[in-house]
């Protein structure tokens, strides 16, 4: 496993809610394996990082 490079205001895609559909969208926050994104659709969630990838 590689570890993430992310940064705040970086773009990834992640799946939805764990719902098997990716969107794209933008780091909000980091810490540890929470990840905070907004949607480019306007959602907002809070995920793990193994749902999300780089794009």
């Amino acid at each position: 496993m590689r570890p993430y490079n992310w940064v705040i205001g970086m773009k990834v895609e992640c799946n939805y809610k764990g719902a098997g559909d990716w969107y794209a969208g933008k780091i909000t926050s980091l810490g540890g394996e929470k990840i905070g994104i907004a949607y480019d659709d306007g959602d907002k969630e809070t995920t793990r990082t193994g749902r999300c990838r780089s794009r």
